[in-house]
């Protein structure tokens, strides 16, 4: 009886509320090699300023505190088909996050800060060698609330697809026809 009543008691103490929800969406990023074209030079981390793979998504706190945003970690699967060589973070130095902390703000929370954020949240280069295939990842936010306390957020999984060179050519050939469709439909009087 006593084992029963402590179990309902457990049950009726509510779950402490989560600091944070953070999505990426969308979770997949298709490219060729070498990333895809950026026009507005926005990748910081590769070699080229115009191409990279940019994941957006949304960070929302809870309002009734200050957190400040310190950092993204990204961890490529050792797993991928480039062994986490060829399609990675290229963060010069790890805990830079050069890309995010240009990006996103850096204190949530609390009236008057913004409660959420939703845009770019971080690149990933791929290299013009790198070989057909999903490219699995995770993405972990630290921060800290007002009193100074670390705290790291759930992973979020995401995926660069890399697909075979000859779909490439295929999705090409179907986005120019479509295109071709849709300018010989406007063309036409009604």
């Amino acid at each position: 009886m006593r084992r029963a009543l402590t179990i309902l008691f457990a049950m009726a103490i509510p779950a402490p509320a989560s600091l944070l929800t953070f999505n990426v969406s969308p979770a997949v990023e298709v490219t060729a090699p070498g990333g895809t074209y950026q026009p507005d030079g926005g990748c910081t981390q590769s070699g080229d300023p115009y191409y990279c793979v940019i994941f957006d998504g949304t960070i929302a706190f809870d309002t009734n505190d200050f957190y400040t945003l310190t950092g993204i970690d990204l961890v490529m699967s050792a797993s991928n088909p480039d062994g986490g060589l060829l399609v990675l973070d290229n963060t010069p130095n790890p805990g830079s996050n050069t890309y995010f902390l240009e990006n996103v703000p850096g204190t949530m929370g609390e009236s008057p800060a913004p409660a959420s954020y939703t845009g770019p949240l971080f690149e990933v280069d791929v290299a013009s060698n790198a070989p057909p295939g999903e490219y699995f990842g995770t993405a972990t936010l630290d921060y800290t609330d007002s009193g100074g306390n670390p705290h790291t957020s759930s992973p979020v999984s995401f995926e660069v697809n890399i697909p075979e060179p000859g779909m490439l050519g295929l999705v090409g050939a179907a986005l120019a026809g479509l295109i071709w469709i849709d300018r010989r439909r406007r063309a036409i009087p009604a």
